[in-house]
């Protein structure tokens, strides 16, 4: 199917998501100018602000993406301020650890996720190129937020005025059957891992636990993440320099897939067994 950044939502402009992400950041563009003064009144000199668009996408989507782009003359912005940037898939694995196959024995794999996106900056030379047009912070959001308020200013400054290396921006579950990803401590009892403060998607979360009211009738768990992030160049460079990133979870509808053991002998057909449906795979 279409890819949901370009998809149509069914707005009377027919504009997709992506466009609207991308005009947003042509506003506030002509915003911080007229603002700043930074282009002289003819336009032809002097300096433009400039605010450069990644966007993360998987090898199945990249060319349809790459072509809604140029259809709409990408947006109004410079060509060369839009960056596509396509993960890797990556093998899965399941909790204990074995490789999971997809049909004719072919290990499964699954695009890399968000978090990718530190080692994709390094690796394309982005990194370095953003530091050489004085960019301090990064504004990270997911494309299916169609409320989102693109490169935040009020986000951005609260992490500027508490000089941190990484913000994100939370709401308050009003409701425990939503779907947002839930913003808390945790500690992988398995793993004898310290006490850490991170985001938990839903999908990850048991039912009872995720539905869990407080003494006041709200959820329990309660800070809703809205996958809107602030994170400095700093910061953003030292992620990507780490030679290892954690493992996490991803969705796997229905049977669980059969899987390998790292021995070499299949660890069981788990698609005949009930109680694996719906589980979650790990993913590096």
């Amino acid at each position: 199917g279409t890819p949901k950044p370009i998809a149509d939502v069914g707005l009377l402009s027919g504009k997709s998501l992506l466009q609207l992400h991308c005009e947003r950041v042509l506003r506030l563009r002509h915003i911080v100018e007229r603002a700043g003064d930074l282009h002289t009144s003819g336009g032809s000199s002097g300096s433009r602000c400039r605010i450069p668009v990644c966007v993360l996408t998987n090898a199945d989507s990249c060319k349809a993406i790459e072509q809604h782009i140029r259809d709409r003359d990408h947006f109004g912005l410079p060509p060369e301020d839009i960056h596509i940037m396509v993960q890797a898939m990556e093998p899965l694995f399941d909790r204990n650890g074995d490789v999971l196959l997809s049909s004719g024995g072919v290990v499964a794999r699954s695009p890399g996720g968000n978090g990718v996106v530190v080692k994709l900056l390094q690796a394309e030379g982005l990194l370095s190129k953003f530091r050489r047009m004085g960019i301090a912070s990064f504004f990270v959001c997911s494309s299916d937020n169609i409320l989102a308020r693109m490169a935040d200013p009020v986000l951005l400054g609260y992490a500027s005025a508490l000089a941190a290396p990484a913000v994100l921006k939370v709401a308050s579950r009003s409701h425990v059957e939503d779907e947002l990803g839930v913003f808390c401590t945790y500690r992988d009892v398995n793993r004898n891992q310290e006490l850490c403060a991170r985001v938990v998607e839903q999908f990850e979360v048991r039912k009872e636990v995720r539905t869990r009211k407080a003494l006041d009738g709200l959820p329990k768990l309660r800070v809703g993440n809205l996958s809107q992030y602030v994170f400095t160049i700093d910061f953003i460079t030292r992620a990507s320099e780490d030679s290892w990133l954690p493992r996490h979870s991803v969705p796997v509808p229905g049977p669980q897939p059969p899987a390998l053991g790292l021995g070499g002998g299949r660890a069981g057909d788990r698609t005949k067994q009930g109680k694996h449906r719906g589980e979650c795979a790990l993913r590096l």
